[in-house]
């Protein structure tokens, strides 16, 4: 949506993005199961390389990838073979930062762009870096934060003009207790209201225990 592809380009796009990992593990005669947690660590480290080092080699095996992914489609409307394979690739950094994995916890969401941002995106095509940039934020949507009122929200949307004040739904008040029913809040038209910082929900020290077990049961980046 970012770089204006929509309908079968758009389709073409996420095909290609669910195809890639299938394709790089081929590539590198990968098995797709392992058995192990050492042995699935190898292997995710090396279809998702989070380090800045890795990432030309791991951007031009991408593109490969994506070549291979677009010919299997029999798909012709992709302008942009290369922007494809980088969409996916930053974005698949993204994901690699803010999943579990067995031997590791997530990073928060608003932690992983951070890192991405602090360790460098100069392997990727400028179009790409940018419209990733504009779409998830500092503030992703789905994750949640604290208002420096106390309470506690989830990030509906971004607004493209004001990235880092999102529009919000305020579900809990500063006690901890749940709001109900849950508010809107849009922090462009609330300058007073500002974010203190991410938060991670699962971690929350609530009174009402079923709403953390949901909160824990939704979380929304884990795999």
């Amino acid at each position: 949506m970012g770089i204006g592809w929509a309908g079968e380009q758009a389709a073409t796009l996420a095909a290609t993005a669910l195809l890639h990992e299938l394709l790089l593990a081929d590539a590198q005669g990968l098995p797709v199961r392992t058995g192990s947690p050492a042995a699935e660590e190898s292997r995710e480290l090396r279809l998702h390389p989070m380090e800045p080092r890795g990432l030309k080699k791991h951007l031009a095996e991408l593109e490969a990838a994506a070549d291979r992914a677009i010919t299997m489609l029999g798909a012709e409307d992709l302008p942009d073979a290369k922007l494809a394979a980088h969409l996916i690739g930053i974005c698949d950094l993204y994901e690699a930062r803010s999943h579990y994995r067995v031997w590791r916890e997530p990073m928060l969401p608003h932690d992983a762009i951070r890192a991405i941002i602090k360790g460098g995106t100069d392997a990727f095509d400028r179009k790409a870096r940018q419209a990733f940039l504009e779409r998830i934020t500092l503030y992703p949507p789905g994750s949640f934060v604290q208002l420096s009122t106390g309470e506690i929200a989830r990030v509906v949307c971004v607004n493209s003009q004001t990235p880092t004040l999102p529009k919000l739904k305020v579900f809990l008040a500063a006690d901890g207790a749940p709001l109900e029913p849950a508010r809107t809040l849009d922090l462009a038209a609330h300058p007073v209201t500002h974010i203190s910082r991410p938060v991670d929900e699962t971690s929350l020290h609530l009174k009402d225990k079923k709403l953390l077990m949901a909160l824990q049961a939704e979380r929304w980046w884990v795999s």
